[in-house]
């Protein structure tokens, strides 16, 4: 006997979190320079990586708050 497969978010009428504009923020509201627009090298020192986390933290935090599941992009 197999199990259902689980559905994907797009595949549900579920409604979900998701975050925007991770670069935009990161370059203009807290001024990191980002080669050719692309954030995944800030992970490479502490003060980059907490821009980071404090940006995806406020997303989940609103996520908590209103019971939606959350989808991290990249």
């Amino acid at each position: 006997m197999t199990k259902p497969t689980p559905r994907l978010p797009h595949q549900t009428d579920d409604i979900f979190l998701t975050d925007g504009g991770t670069e935009t923020w990161l370059l203009y509201k807290r001024g990191f320079e980002l080669p050719e627009f692309s954030a995944f090298h800030l992970l490479n020192d502490q003060q980059s990586a907490a821009a980071l986390r404090e940006y995806y933290i406020a997303f989940a935090n609103i996520a908590v708050k209103l019971g939606t599941p959350f989808i991290l992009t990249a």
